[in-house]
C-alpha cells in the first residue's frame, strides 16, 4: 500500500504506512428513562451510540404489555438521539409495563439496543386528604 504524507502550515512533512481496521457495528444504549421507573405524561426516550457516526439515524419503538412494537419516532441529531412519547394518549392502567428499544440505521448495519422497561404510574391524584 502507498504511504500517506501530511504537510503542516510550515511545510513540515511526515509520512506513515497505511493501516487497515474495521470499525465495529454501533452499540446503542438507552440512557433515559431509568429502568423500572414509574412514568406518566410525556416521556423523553434518549439513546447514545458507540462508536458514534454522524450518519446515524435512530428509530425508537415502544411495546405496551405483551403487545407488538410500535414506532414512536426517529432522530438523527448525533451524538444523543431522543424522542418524546405521550403516554397520556394511551389510556393505560396504573402499573402497565412499557418497554422501549432503539435501532440505529447506518448503511447495511442495523442493531437493536437492549430493552428498557418502565411502568405507567397512572393518572395524577386530583385531590389530597389532609388530616
Amino acid at each position: 500500500m502507498p504511504e500517506r504524507v501530511l504537510v503542516d502550515n510550515r511545510r513540515h512533512t511526515r509520512t506513515s504506512n497505511v493501516r487497515n481496521t474495521t470499525v465495529p457495528a454501533p452499540e446503542l444504549t438507552i440512557e433515559v428513562p431509568d429502568e423500572g421507573s414509574k412514568l406518566r405524561g410525556t416521556v423523553e426516550v434518549r439513546a447514545v451510540a458507540d462508536p458514534e457516526r454522524g450518519t446515524h439515524e435512530v428509530t425508537f419503538e415502544r411495546r405496551v404489555g405483551d403487545g407488538g412494537w410500535t414506532e414512536i419516532g426517529t432522530d438523527d441529531s448525533s451524538p444523543a438521539y431522543s424522542v418524546f412519547d405521550d403516554l397520556s394518549a394511551l389510556s393505560l392502567a396504573a402499573g402497565t409495563a412499557i418497554a422501549y428499544r432503539a435501532t440505529p440505521h447506518d448503511g447495511d448495519t442495523t442493531v437493536v439496543s437492549d430493552v428498557r422497561t418502565v411502568q405507567f404510574a397512572g393518572p395524577p391524584a386530583e385531590q389530597a386528604i389532609v388530616h
